[in-house]
């Protein structure tokens, strides 16, 4: 086809941006794939040091339950206070039990996210021993810049496939709106040269003469430019998905700093 009005360059940029757009959200998915499995492993590893805590203190309360029930036997105690440490005990068993619960549900979770078993990588976690400030350190948060600027938002893949999206959006106007105007084939049956195109060359025409040789596009009781409505519609719902990724992008720095200042 003679693209005399830019309908196919058109296509050929929305095509284009549709491709990156579908590239830059693969990406986006392989971060998001990541940083789950990461969120996960860390809520595992979580929930195994606080089920430890919970299995340590469930068996200090049951020590304290049989003394103070061994003291209410010889009447130095009363029923009250051994009513408060069996309280205090099947309390502790409960949180063991929901604790375990959600244990199983964060394994599934992680065994979902990476397709196995999570055995292989995930080793049991070590007792719990010593102050609080004798814990080994697992993870130390990163170093962020000072006076990071916010053009860094643009390279991630989120924000790259909202703008492809929205550039293809914009190249389809463009294509919709050359729909007005006439076409012309190159080929016609059987990959030959079609007859508007050999016309064009015909001896003793002189000039190129369009007219009686091209489809015109314009009487079509007005689907072309229900065709150029939509296409416009759809830039506006792209310049708004862009949008919102751009704040969704700033929200997330926002969190992870304020997260980084209060951990």
């Amino acid at each position: 086809e003679l693209d005399f009005w830019g309908r196919v360059k058109a296509l050929d940029d929305a095509a284009r941006a549709s491709f990156l757009a579908s590239e830059y959200a693969q990406r986006t998915f392989r971060l998001s794939l990541i940083s789950d499995v990461a969120g996960a492993y860390f809520s595992l590893r979580e929930l195994e040091q606080r089920t430890a805590l919970s299995d340590a203190t469930a068996k200090t309360r049951e020590e304290t339950r049989f003394l103070i029930e061994k003291r209410r036997d010889v009447g130095l105690s009363g029923d009250l206070d051994f009513l408060t440490a069996d309280g205090a005990w099947q309390a502790a068993r409960a949180e063991t039990a929901n604790l375990a619960r959600q244990k199983a549900a964060a394994e599934n979770a992680l065994r979902l996210l990476v397709g196995s078993s999570v055995g292989p990588f995930v080793k049991p976690a070590p007792p719990i021993t010593g102050t609080a400030e004798q814990a080994p350190t697992y993870l130390a948060p990163a170093e962020v810049a000072v006076e990071l600027p916010s053009e860094v938002l643009l390279r991630r893949p989120d924000v790259l496939a909202a703008e492809q999206k929205l550039i293809g959006a914009n190249a389809n106007i463009g294509a919709a709106r050359a729909a007005f105007f006439p076409r012309i084939s190159l080929t016609g049956a059987v990959g030959s040269a079609s007859r508007e195109l050999s016309g064009l060359f015909d001896s003793g025409s002189g000039a190129w003469s369009f007219i009686p040789l091209l489809k015109w596009p314009i009487f079509d009781a007005g689907r072309t430019q229900s065709n150029v409505d939509l296409a416009e519609a759809r830039k506006v719902i792209a310049v708004a998905e862009y949008e919102r990724t751009v704040q969704q992008a700033f929200r997330e720095v926002a969190d992870a700093l304020a997260a980084q200042s209060t951990y």
